[in-house]
């Protein structure tokens, strides 16, 4: 039976570029924020997560960067970042540049990966100008990254301040890109916990446009509920 794994949760440090590394273990990679660490424990043979608290897209550059040479063993990258970035109330021209720096870096770390960036759910505690920074940012993220879809808001829990996901949202979360994934054929799943999507709708994802199957994948979350 495959081992049950744990999100990697990385120190919370002031100095981030000098005190976070990474180490790539898994041809299935996952970095991000402090959320990740809220994923509950998975089987996965093939999957790594690091969840690095507080970090932004620049961190998250820094930290691909400082890698000795590029690694070909890597097949698919999720960046799981951006909130920070939006909290930070960062203007769009520096989302936007973050985060083609980003992608540039990814592309060079990783030469041989899928790298994939999801979109941000927003939590209605957030003020008028943080929504409007995060729609800001998740259109700059379909426009220019291959994107993985937000959860739906009605399954998007927080621990009470609108940022840290419960360990539910977080399973539900993985889930979700899991199973968008698997709709490209870019992810192989060890264990398979709820139905899935029927090959007539993979079809009708792989021969849509970028924003037809963003659509697409807010009408599947309710197609294909996970338990």
């Amino acid at each position: 039976q495959t081992p049950v794994q744990q999100p990697l949760r990385h120190i919370n440090s002031n100095r981030k570029a000098s005190d976070w590394h990474i180490r790539i273990r898994k041809p299935q990679v996952i970095l991000g924020d402090s959320n990740l660490s809220k994923i509950p424990s998975f089987r996965d043979e093939n999957l790594q997560i690091d969840s690095f608290p507080g970090a932004n897209m620049d961190h998250l550059n820094e930290l691909m960067r400082k890698l000795v040479k590029p690694d070909i063993t890597v097949k698919v990258l999720i960046l799981s970042v951006g909130l920070n970035n939006c909290h930070n109330r960062n203007q769009e021209a520096t989302l936007k540049k973050c985060l083609l720096k980003l992608l540039k870096q990814a592309e060079s770390s990783f030469p041989c990966a899928s790298v994939h960036i999801p979109l941000l759910n927003i939590h209605t505690s957030f003020d008028r100008v943080q929504q409007a920074s995060i729609r800001g940012f998740n259109e700059l993220v379909v426009q220019k990254a291959r994107f993985l879809s937000e959860i739906s808001p009605l399954r998007f829990q927080t621990q009470g301040d609108g940022v840290h996901w419960t360990p539910s949202t977080a399973r539900q979360i993985l889930e979700h890109w899991r199973d968008q994934l698997n709709c490209w054929g870019e992810y192989r799943v060890i264990r398979l916990p709820s139905p899935r999507i029927q090959t007539s709708l993979t079809s009708a994802l792989l021969s849509a446009s970028p924003l037809s199957s963003r659509n697409f994948w807010r009408e599947a979350s309710h197609m294909s509920p996970l338990h």
